[in-house]
């Protein structure tokens, strides 16, 4: 094995954790929001949140700050 390999292993370990919580985490997630009907209310709010980031980084915004302030103001209005 490559001994520059190994100094990788140790930063993979929880990226491929965070994909894995996120694995299980996502289609619960989404069979509430189908089941409940919301579905299209999810991805309403995804594509104003992804407005959101370019609006923010238009203006030098970090990205979150940017997503969650569109998703507020578009969630409040629907």
């Amino acid at each position: 094995m490559n001994s520059e390999l190994l100094i990788y292993i140790p930063m993979a370990l929880p990226i491929i954790g965070t994909a894995f919580l996120l694995g299980l985490v996502s289609p619960i997630v989404g069979l509430i929001l189908v089941m409940r009907r919301l579905s299209l209310f999810a991805d309403t709010l995804s594509h104003v949140s992804l407005f959101g980031v370019a609006v923010g980084s238009w203006f030098a915004l970090p990205m979150p700050i940017g997503a969650f302030a569109s998703a507020i103001i578009g969630g409040g209005s629907l």
